[in-house]
């Protein structure tokens, strides 16, 4: 099963007719929805998701941080809720008054974990050990960042890059290092685009 997201290539122009949810841009045909694909040879087509279901208190979502608003509110784009995914959504977190920077916390095209607690605003919390970001890549170099002290996963703490020796603080969550590793071990784009499939908590390689 091969899932896409809007605007993927789902092929060569020139090696299938455009069934529905395709369109052809330039010489590739992409994808309309965030589906399945589905290929007979001649004619492939992608098969919408279903109407997602509806965030709710307590559920728990999965995407990357879109932008940081006024320096205080972290907006998420979300592919991922209770495990499935989902048609994109975005949600917002702040981070605790004592932190000086929502970027202290978390930047632009991290990956993150958060629980929804407003399901009328989309509000989310990256509060707790298990929520926080799940992958963080080098300001510098975009190479993926490591716990400095794996002791202090699950909370507000150093990350390096192993290549360039830069330091940047995330709020991670506990698991954080074993989608960093993951991503040293494959690619960056690889672990991302994973992370969409994941169980909320762990990780499915």
């Amino acid at each position: 099963m091969r899932i896409v997201l809007p605007g993927d290539e789902v092929s060569k122009a020139d090696d299938r007719l455009p069934g529905e949810g395709v369109y052809k841009d330039g010489e590739s045909l992409r994808s309309e929805y965030l589906g399945i694909v589905i290929d007979d040879g001649h004619v492939i087509k992608v098969k919408p998701f279903k109407r997602p279901p509806i965030p709710r208190v307590g559920s728990i979502v999965v995407g990357y941080v879109l932008s940081i608003i006024r320096g205080r509110i972290i907006q998420i784009q979300v592919y991922n809720l209770d495990g499935r995914i989902v048609q994109p959504f975005t949600v917002i977190a702040k981070p605790p008054e004592d932190i000086l920077s929502a970027e202290h916390y978390a930047r632009v095209g991290d990956f993150v974990r958060a629980k929804i607690i407003d399901d009328k605003k989309l509000i989310a919390t990256l509060e707790g050990e298990d929520f926080g970001v799940i992958l963080a890549t080098c300001g510098r170099c975009n190479y993926p960042l490591l716990l400095k002290d794996e002791s202090m996963a699950g909370k507000l703490t150093k990350l390096y890059c192993p290549i360039c020796g830069n330091e940047e603080t995330r709020k991670t969550a506990k698991d954080y290092n074993t989608f960093a590793k993951l991503a040293l071990e494959k690619s960056v784009d690889y672990v991302m685009l994973d992370t969409y499939r994941q169980i909320p908590f762990e990780m499915k390689v």
